[in-house]
């Protein structure tokens, strides 16, 4: 038994199981980073509408203030 036999653990990691699960773990990455580029994305259109939805907010108010003291601007 002179080191002629590979343990084991040898043979599992040269076997295709390894290579499909290394393959998989790209994907994944390639995946996630993508998905958190687009997250970014949405982040930024989120805060941007809801600066809108403020905006509209305010005038919507100051319009409400302006009819309640009469002096409606139409």
């Amino acid at each position: 038994m002179g080191g002629q036999y590979e343990s084991e653990d040898e043979k599992v990691l040269k076997g295709p199981k390894v290579v499909q699960l290394l393959k998989t773990i790209v994907v994944l990455k390639k995946e996630n980073q993508k998905q958190g580029d687009q997250l970014v994305e949405l982040s930024l259109e989120l805060k941007s509408v809801k600066d809108d939805l403020d905006t509209l907010r305010r005038g919507l108010s100051s319009r409400i203030s302006r009819l309640e003291k009469g002096k409606d601007i139409a």
